[in-house]
């Protein structure tokens, strides 16, 4: 089960340029760590290979399902599953340390990866934006295409 919806498509005016002009974002931890978060994109341009980071990534999300706390499939994902339900959209991670990978990056995966999340729409369609409606006199809608 990739989604209810099945695979959820990113929108036609969809651009991924202006997200990777943001990013590398670095930030320090209230313990005094630097941390940064990159785009999964941006990280394999620079891969030779990145069926070990995938692989990797897929077994974060997986342990996640098994615990059954956050994610609403009942068992963890095949390599396909986990491909169009969590790769669908824009995928972030975050790294030990600062914008740039160190060179042991591929090679202790457990260490320089605190985390990863993902944004896509809950919904596919016409319900796959956001809308904030602010009323003065009238109600007039403002689409965030981000």
């Amino acid at each position: 089960m990739s989604s209810a919806y099945g695979k959820i498509d990113r929108p036609k005016e969809y651009n991924l340029s202006k997200l990777e002009t943001l990013l590398p974002i670095e930030s320090t931890t209230k313990s005094n760590k630097l941390v940064s978060v990159h785009s999964l994109t941006a990280i394999l341009q620079q891969s030779e290979d990145e069926s070990k980071l995938i692989s990797y990534l897929q077994s974060l999300l997986n342990k996640e399902i098994e615990a059954g706390n956050t994610y609403p499939q009942k068992c963890p994902l095949n390599s396909s599953e986990f491909k169009n339900y969590f790769l669908s959209g824009d995928v972030f991670i975050v790294i030990n340390g600062g914008k740039t990978l160190s060179n042991n990056f591929y090679n202790n995966l457990e260490e320089n990866i605190l985390g990863t999340f993902y944004i896509k729409p809950n919904f596919p369609g016409r319900c796959s934006h956001v809308i904030i409606w602010y009323s003065y006199l009238k109600s007039i809608p403002y689409n965030l295409d981000l």
